[in-house]
């Protein structure tokens, strides 16, 4: 690739046109790829899509708006325009977006403009003509059901071919880098949207999304008006289709839409969005001329990025739009609908319907699931409807109880996935990836959640609050249907998200007294409306500056109150009755003679009101503050006697805005040039530095002191500055854990080592408590740990520049997650906790000079293998870490951390996700939906069956879903038909299809139920019964359990319910406990694996003493697994002998029904059979009744078929006879009336006399004969 020559042969394309929907084979909506030849595509790959794009990467080129990059998807997108949509809604700012697709965009592209842009991304000229000449002569083969075509198509003679073609692997990279260039001189025109988080942070702007070819550009400035803000629109759109013309490219005309979402509000305070403007919207085309677009109204929905959006943020079409199967864009129902409609004629055994439905139904939908803001209520009336369909098919009755479809499988549900739990999934891996991202999705994520504590008028963030009633009082957008979310299934979020402080002495939130006051819903609706537009947050905002009276001017309407805060606040307009409401909510605060209930007392903190009148005792000198300047006030002369409250105030001169503010704050009563002083109140709190004054303050900042109580500095730490800042240090760390100790503890030790000093400089060690504990989380930790140190002492201590030394560790893996730099943590990863956080420490180092660490892999537990003499400093100094962390290990092991403790925040760690008790550390879906489920359980199990809540809670709910993970589906079907008791008994069989047969098979018992299943005394039964008991016990007889326990339970299982636990016990008092519950919760239940939590203790004081490597989750999964197959068992053996096809229960009952039968047919009289069928009453009739049911009923077929010929043989010879007999009368003149073949009644319908017999669908309410799978037949 030096001199740019390519072989001829890379000149040649095959053209292939793919579907771009499912069966819509036009040729303009297919997608032409062309294949090129193997070497030519890795060429443009490696130069292109590989070393150009990183070079990109690594130098920050690719702008954060662009979404279609590595480790972004459509769905980022999707959530950007989501976010601002929300924050314009919440801000009440006008926002302008424009969708301006482009048009073929990688066959457009001019090859002299991304020679140039390649060139400038770091490419080879050379590289560059390679790739660009090849298409510029390309001969185009077409392929088709037909064949390849014998010509080919190529550029006219002196024109050449432009563009990238699809099917190059240099397209995307070349496509990605371009729209960095047109996104840089698009930025040029300072378009975009202008973003300001309104309590705190930087403003930034956002051009808007792209993602290939699919383009939204944003508008929002809150200092301009409606008009200026439309020629801003027009003029961006403009300049984009501008920018796409320079590449070669156009925007996409019929594709192209926009929206205005400015408000109004009407005489009730209510806002509503403005009509569309009537004022055009045009697009630049190649030609110079312009070509409108549709402005549509803010309620209409488009699809962009695979998600149907509408700047209101109703999220109905999304979820129930009607569609068809051969749409390129569904609704979740109609997916639902088109997946149901397949499913019918697929005809598959319930197992594969099973994977279908999990695979193939649910991945589809959930794409979009986390963009939603739509309300928990909106979703829960989506799903039952389909459910209720699909159950059939997945082996379970129609008839089961609603509530047994969605539970989950550890509770006896038949686990049924819920839209609204999903989305609260999909919504909380959304939240983790990107609250802490520095790109613009982050930062707007947090101006949206700063928007609406603002609206809601909490302290901190409104996650740590209850959403009711606050919630109601909030404007509709994701981030507050992600509190509903959060609030209504018990997530606690812990944020990077510093409160408020209350301002001073006795403050309170004026949202909290409005809500103890008792105000109903649409009274606190008014207040808050209200508190919002006189930018009020606590009481001290609305009170006089000596906190003793309600501050008069805050009761005023139609006043602006923007510029008395240093907040950005939402704009609200309340009506005259809202004044009113609020005015009657300040009566409230103050006693009779206007003092207040409770007055304040001295500032504690900086408040956000800005006071805008100060005086100064020592001059007498009331001084006010205003945007651009300051105002000094007199007192005038006194013509006579006068009180403190009397004395006027004049207006002398003006001063600079920057001169120092003297005085105390101070209410007045303004009378435009002379002011009337009232009372002053305190001095203002001087704002706190925030600077620590020693290192360790400085790291206890992060938080996460936990992982810094075991920290030794032999030679203090300047020494470790020292070896830090030149570079000298080595940092080693190692994980250790511990499974058959504690299998939720893991640990971490780490240490530096200076080489200058030639000494360990630092050491330390750490333990956690984790339920994704493991070897390779400890390894992560002890990386984690490093980093963090070294991050805090750059910080601290300003080092800037210079080597950071080196890493090693023993975990290659571990090792290379710690040193990626990623835009976002996927949401599937494992231990995304500590991956976030380091995310965090790299995106700290952005435009820091100071070298990257260098990585080095050692081999661990090397001086098991050799000597220590012979073992190198790093792997000596691994040896080290590893006795570190196994020490950390033990002492957490013995010194014990406790169950309240969970909650360990990672130093530096802006979000995480409690649930539980526990910190979600990995993949939140099997944790959420074990929760979710485990609260609707419990509801439904004390509401629907009688239980008591007690019962219940002493159930070991999670040793049953570990035990039940990796079970296959239908036996998963199985054990919820069990527990629910919707199975397949006698008793059901007749409610549900009229059977005839509803006693047990084996023991005859009448009436048989779901709790026949155990206790049925068939000597069968029981001697499998006994026989899953004896494997049982030789499982409980090994060193693994107590030997006392172990005949306790084996004997408790035998007796089948008739003896208790407890009575079993007799003189071992430390088993009474367990035993007391296990009564409590039944026999039965135990032996569908539900063991009581008391079983816990035992196990775990028996197995840290025996030899063996079993934990107690392993003990209490395995056992529950040898109940469910005990009773399995007898479900087995029950449908065997009932269904056995030779000597089932069915299957006798129909030979006695056939033998009786064959006994009534062979008395039947030789004359009425045919000649021709006489032998059938010549066979062997012993023969016939002692053999197999097919013969005999191939026999009785026969024999009916024989009557019922002979029998119309002799009719049609009567009927003969008579109509000759007729026609003889007629030729002697006696006339008789002739026989018809049927005679109709008055009654009969001859529709219904030809009808045809429909087929019963499966799960109807037709007998168990009739069903049938079939589809229903066609009408005639």
């Amino acid at each position: 690739m030096r001199t740019g020559w390519a072989p001829s042969r890379w000149g040649i394309g095959l053209t292939v046109l793919l579907e771009k929907i499912a069966g819509v084979a036009l040729v303009n909506k297919t997608r032409a790829i062309l294949l090129m030849e193997g070497d030519y595509n890795m060429h443009n790959r490696v130069i292109f899509g590989d070393r150009m794009m990183s070079i990109a990467r690594e130098h920050d080129l690719i702008p954060d708006d662009q979404y279609a990059e590595k480790e972004s998807d459509g769905q980022d997108g999707a959530f950007m325009k989501r976010l601002v949509y929300d924050f314009s809604r919440l801000m009440k700012i006008a926002l302008g977006i424009v969708s301006e697709d482009a048009s073929n965009c990688y066959n457009r592209i001019a090859h002299p403009f991304c020679s140039l842009v390649f060139q400038a991304f770091g490419v080879a000229i050379a590289s560059v003509i390679a790739m660009l000449s090849c298409i510029q002569r390309m001969k185009f083969y077409l392929r088709t059901a037909f064949g390849e075509s014998p010509g080919f198509m190529t550029a006219l003679l002196g024109t050449i071919i432009q563009g990238l073609c699809q099917g190059n692997a240099a397209s995307p990279a070349g496509w990605s880098v371009v729209c960095a260039i047109l996104l840089a001189a698009y930025n040029q025109g300072g378009h975009g949207a202008k973003i300001k988080p309104p309590i705190r942070g930087d403003h930034f702007e956002t051009a808007g999304v792209l993602y290939v070819d699919d383009v939204d550009l944003f508008t929002m400035d809150a200092t301009l008006d409606e008009e200026a803000l439309w020629t801003e629109i027009q003029s961006s759109t403009l300049d984009w289709s501008g920018v796409l013309i320079g590449s070669g490219g156009t925007a996409k005309g019929e594709k192209c839409f926009g929206y205005l979402a400015d408000y109004m509000w009407d005489e009730s305070g209510q806002w509503h969005y403005t009509t569309p403007p009537t004022k055009p919207l045009v697009i630049l085309l190649p030609d110079g001329t312009t070509e409108e677009i549709t402005v549509l109204a803010c309620d209409v929905h488009q699809v962009t990025l695979g998600v149907a959006s509408s700047p209101d943020g109703n999220d109905q079409h999304q979820l129930a739009a009607e569609g068809k199967a051969r749409d390129k864009w569904k609704s979740i129902r109609t997916k639902a609908e088109v997946w149901v409609n397949r499913l019918k004629n697929a005809h598959l055994p319930s197992k594969y319907v099973w994977v279908s439905y999990r695979l193939q139904l649910w991945s589809s939908v959930r794409y979009s699931l986390g963009v939603l803001s739509a309300r928990l209520k909106d979703m829960t009336e989506l799903c039952p409807r389909f459910a209720f369909e699909v159950l059939p098919y997945l082996g379970i009755n129609r008839r089961v109880r609603a509530g047994w479809r969605y539970m989950h499988s550890a509770f006896g549900g038949f686990g049924l996935l819920d839209l609204a739990t999903e989305v609260v999934i999909s919504r909380v891996n959304l939240f983790l990836q990107h609250w802490d991202n520095p790109a613009p999705i982050g930062k707007t994520l947090r101006a949206c959640m700063q928007a609406l504590q603002l609206q809601c008028g909490c302290r901190g963030c409104p996650l740590s609050e209850r959403f009711y009633p606050m919630g109601e009082l909030c404007d509709h957008s994701w981030v507050t249907s992600f509190w509903e979310c959060v609030s209504a299934y018990s997530i606690m979020i812990e944020l990077d998200y510093p409160d408020l402080p209350l301002p001073r002495a006795n403050d309170q939130m004026i949202m909290q007294v409005a809500i103890s006051l008792g105000y109903t819903l649409a009274q606190l609706r008014s207040v808050n409306r209200c508190r919002v537009s006189s930018c009020s947050l606590f009481l001290s905002d609305i009170a006089s500056a000596d906190g003793r009276r309600v501050d008069p001017t805050r009761a005023l309407p139609d006043v602006d109150y923007s510029a008395t805060s240093a907040f950005d606040w939402p704009i609200e307009q309340p009506s005259a009755a809202d004044w009113r409401i609020w005015q009657a909510f300040l009566q409230r605060l103050t006693l009779p003679d206007g003092t207040l209930l409770r007055t304040l007392g001295k500032w504690l903190y900086p408040s956000h009101r800005k006071w805008e009148w100060f005086y100064d005792p020592v001059s007498d000198i009331i001084t006010r503050r205003l945007e651009d300047r300051q105002e000094l006030y007199c007192l005038c002369p006194d013509d006579g006697p006068s009180t403190r409250q009397a004395q006027q105030y004049a207006r002398t001169r003006t001063i600079s805005l920057y001169e120092e503010v003297k005085g105390v704050p101070i209410s007045v009563i303004d009378a435009g040039e002379t002011i009337q002083r009232l009372a002053a109140g305190p001095p203002l709190a001087v704002t706190a530095s925030e600077c620590p004054e020693n290192f360790f303050e400085f790291l206890r900042t992060w938080k996460g002191e936990w992982m810094w109580e075991d920290l030794h500095m032999p030679l203090g730490l300047d020494a470790v500055v020292s070896s830090i800042r030149n570079g000298s240090a080595i940092y080693v760390t190692d994980g250790s854990y511990m499974r058959t100790l504690d299998p939720l503890i893991d640990g971490a030790g780490w240490l530096i080592y200076c080489r200058t000093a030639r000494r360990i400089v630092l050491k330390g060690s750490t333990a956690e408590r984790n339920s994704k504990a493991g070897s390779y989380r400890g390894e992560l930790l002890g990386l984690l740990a490093m980093h963090l140190w070294v991050a805090a002492v750059e910080e601290f201590y300003r080092l800037e520049e210079g080597p950071r030394g080196l890493i090693a560790c023993d975990n290659l893996g571990a090792m290379n997650k710690a040193q990626l730099r990623r835009k976002k943590i996927k949401a599937g990863a494992k231990h995304s906790d500590i991956l976030r956080v380091l995310r965090r420490l790299h995106n700290r180092r952005r435009g820091r000079k100071r070298q990257a660490f260098e990585y080095k892999h050692v081999y661990g537990h090397q001086d098991q293998q050799r000597l220590w003499s012979r073992l190198t400093l790093l792997e000596k100094l691994n040896c080290k870490c590893d006795s570190l962390a196994k020490a950390a290990v033990s002492r957490a092991l013995r010194e014990g951390i406790p169950i309240t403790n969970a909650r360990q925040l990672l130093p530096s760690e802006s979000v995480a996700v409690f649930y539980n008790k526990g910190k979600l550390s990995s993949e939140c879906g099997d944790d959420i939906r074990y929760q979710v489920g485990r609260v609707k359980a419990r509801q439904f199990y004390v509401t629907q069956l009688g239980w008591s809540g007690a019962a219940f809670d002493q159930v070991d709910w999670e040793a049953r879903d570990l035990a039940l993970k990796g079970k296959p589906d239908m036996f998963k079907t199985w054990l919820a038909k069990q527990t629910s008791t919707f199975c397949a008994t006698g008793l059901n069989m007749v409610r549900w299809f009229d059977s005839e047969v509803s006693e047990c098979p084996n023991c005859g018992a009448p009436d048989e139920r779901a709790s026949h299943l155990l206790h049925c005394p068939d000597p069968g039964r029981f001697r499998l019964f006994r026989d899953r008991l004896q494997e049982l016990g030789e499982w409980l007889r090994k060193p693994h359990t107590d030997p006392i326990l172990a005949d306790i339970l084996e004997q408790y299982i035998f007796h089948r319910g008739e003896k208790t636990l407890a009575s079993l016990c007799q003189g071992r008092w430390e088993f009474l406990k367990f035993a007391h519950a296990q009564d409590f919760i039944g026999w039965d239940h135990f032996l569908e694996g539900k063991i009581a939590l008391e079983l816990t203790p035992l196990l775990r004081d028996h197995l840290l003493c025996s030899p063996t490597v079993l934990t107690v989750s392993d003990w209490k999964k395995t056992f529950i697994s040898h109940l469910l197959q005990l009773t399995h068992g007898q479900w087995i053996y029950r449908n065997i002998t009932k269904h056995h096809q030779r000597y089932g229960q069915l299957k006798n009952i129909e030979r006695r029904e056939l033998l009786r039968e064959i006994d009534q047919l062979m008395q039947t009289p030789p004359d009425e059979v045919p000649e021709d069928s006489k032998f059938l009453l010549e066979i062997d009739f012993q023969q016939l009744a002692e053999g197999r049911t097919e013969g005999q009923g191939y026999w009785i077929a026969a024999m009916r078929a024989a009557i019922t010929a002979r029998r119309r043989a002799n009719g049609r010879w009567r009927h003969q006879q008579k109509r000759r007999r007729q026609m003889e009368s007629l030729r002697r003149g006696v006339a008789e009336p002739l026989v018809p073949l049927y005679t109709f009644g008055a009654d009969d319908n001859l529709a219904a006399f030809s009808a045809k017999r429909k087929h019963t669908a499966p799960g109807g309410s037709g007998s168990t004969a009739d069903r049938s799978n079939k589809r229903l037949r066609k009408p005639d």
